[in-house]
């Protein structure tokens, strides 16, 4: 009997976590704003900024919420594929004149446009951000080699200890 016990114990703990009603809140705010501090505002009816940027910073950085944010963005078919395709069709496009035809009956006018690029690079970048594409990553790995010297250790104490206990030592003790 205790041994199906441990076995659902470990079972449970490898299920999906699910969001709490405030984290679905500001899950479902962060999407339609792109502003974490802003959507944790809302959704834990905080007032203080500061206080709401950190709630963000501690949501965004839980498995659950990422996890949702990425599903939401996937859904809607926006990945980093997309964002950097949209950069490069504005590109392609940006130096083209369309022309369009405005009015009715002898009010008509042919008018040439060109595509306002300006706010295509900027609904990208925000997409972008979204994505964190352009965040700036530093990989601060390292490998730490500790080396226990005992022997160096016991000499080190035996002199700390008579130093403690005549002072006049210390100078005359090699550390």
């Amino acid at each position: 009997m205790k041994a199906s016990m441990k076995t659902n114990k470990v079972a449970d703990t490898t299920k999906k976590r699910k969001l709490t009603l405030k984290q679905a809140k500001f899950t479902k705010e962060y999407l339609k704003s792109g502003n974490a501090t802003e959507a944790a505002a809302k959704a834990y009816d905080v007032k203080n900024r500061n206080t709401a940027n950190s709630i963000a910073t501690e949501n965004l950085a839980k498995p659950a919420i990422k996890e949702a944010v990425m599903s939401a963005a996937e859904k809607l078919g926006i990945n980093p594929e997309y964002v950097l395709n949209n950069f490069k069709k504005v590109i392609e496009v940006g130096s083209v004149v369309y022309t369009k035809t405005v009015g009715q009956g002898e009010n008509v006018a042919v008018v040439n446009e060109m595509v306002d690029s300006a706010s295509v690079i900027k609904s990208n970048e925000m997409l972008g951000k979204h994505l964190k594409l352009f965040t700036d990553t530093i990989d601060l790995t390292a490998k730490i080699e500790v080396i226990e010297d005992v022997d160096r250790k016991k000499e080190l104490a035996k002199k700390l200890m008579l130093s403690l206990m005549n002072p006049d030592l210390l100078g005359s003790l090699d550390f």
